[in-house]
């Protein structure tokens, strides 16, 4: 099974590895209950918890063939603390207000993973989101959300890393309507 479209195991590390584990220059991981929706081959989400030893990881991925593979890495490296949900994070019934992080890389659909997102995440968590330029500019006019400034991801023209957390004064509105 291809995972990724990378073989060269230089930019594997550096870009696969290396992108995830710069969200720990941006966000304290060290703890906490992290879920990576649409974890596919692992990143962010496994890449996170093998640097992040004590945060609990919930890999999301909706291809069983992919939930699989995430299964057997995480029990061969013996990485206690990792489950894998082999579903779509919107058939996930995950508890309202129980993730302290959300990651995604490149999923799409932004609109309806913003909304999901406002009931999972606890009231002072935090969306993670590797992604382009345009689509660091266009989430960042949605409503019931505090953005950071993007950081641009080292080595990169055009990839971001975008941090959010839900504006709970305003969810209640953007929810309502």
């Amino acid at each position: 099974m291809n995972l990724t479209g990378l073989s060269d195991p230089l930019e594997i590390v550096s870009r696969h590895f290396g992108e995830s584990w710069f969200a720990t220059k941006l966000v304290d991981l060290r703890s906490g209950r992290l879920a990576d929706i649409g974890s596919g081959a692992g990143f962010p989400g496994l890449a996170l918890k093998i640097c992040q030893i004590e945060l609990s990881v919930t890999l999301v991925e909706q291809n069983k063939k992919k939930a699989a593979f995430l299964s057997e890495v995480s029990n061969t490296l013996g990485l206690g603390g990792t489950s894998v949900v082999p579903q779509s994070y919107e058939d996930w019934n995950v508890p309202a207000e129980t993730l302290d992080f959300l990651t995604a890389r490149a999923i799409g659909q932004y609109p309806r993973l913003l909304k999901w997102s406002l009931m999972a995440l606890k009231p002072r968590g935090k969306l993670i989101l590797w992604l382009g330029e345009d689509e660091s500019n266009y989430i960042q006019t949605k409503p019931g959300w505090s953005w950071g400034i993007p950081a641009r991801v080292p080595g990169s023209v055009r990839r971001q890393i975008l941090v959010g957390s839900p504006d709970f004064p305003k969810v209640r509105d953007f929810l309502l309507r």
